[in-house]
């Protein structure tokens, strides 16, 4: 029984303690374009490009993959080529970030 209670409480726990993105409700385009880097020296290109837009990523082996990205919800962009990842502005940090599903911030990205 111990252990059941244990068990509940630290699930209760994870999604307490989760970090969720902020928005203002707008999208923010203005200021998630340009260049930002990623906690692990992973670099991030956000460009607008013949009316759409792009974001590139070049990781520490010199590795680029590229995604389109598309309106998912208001200030929320799907990445087409990775299902289930967002991009967005956070408000609260001032920083674009990687976020799942859930809206619970996976990444930080700083200029």
């Amino acid at each position: 029984m111990k252990k059941i209670i244990i068990l509940l409480v630290m699930l209760i726990s994870v999604n307490i303690f989760s970090e969720q993105w902020t928005t203002d409700g707008k999208d923010n385009l203005e200021k998630i374009e340009g260049f930002w880097k990623s906690e692990k020296d992973i670099k991030v290109l956000i460009k607008k490009i013949d009316n759409e837009w792009f974001m590139i990523v070049i990781t520490q082996d010199k590795y680029a993959v590229g995604s389109i990205l598309e309106k998912y919800k208001t200030g929320m962009f799907q990445l087409k080529e990775f299902d289930g990842t967002y991009l967005a502005w956070d408000t609260k940090y001032n920083k674009v970030v990687i976020i799942d599903g859930e809206k619970e911030i996976r990444y930080k990205l700083t200029k």
